[in-house]
């Protein structure tokens, strides 16, 4: 049986802003996650984060951004693991 590791991906608006990943603060399940636990990539306008192997049940992302002009932007949403 092969194991699934689920990915948080998000498209963002960088390339009409100055994002950089010290503008960006992430939570999985209402903890803060480190900046050194992600990736991001301007150039590829996009952020990920591997959370590792998850339980059954409803799992919330949020995404939280600061841009260069002092923009605050969030985005949040859920999913559900099912065995």
């Amino acid at each position: 049986m092969e194991k699934i590791q689920p990915r948080s991906t998000d498209s963002n608006y960088a390339s009409e802003t100055n994002l950089s990943k010290s503008n960006i603060r992430l939570a999985f399940d209402g903890r803060s996650i480190p900046r050194s636990h992600f990736y991001y990539s301007r150039s590829m306008d996009g952020l990920i984060f591997r959370s590792g192997r998850l339980p059954p049940g409803i799992h919330r992302v949020g995404i939280f951004v600061r841009d260069g002009q002092e923009l605050i932007g969030r985005r949040g949403w859920y999913f559900r693991i099912v065995r």
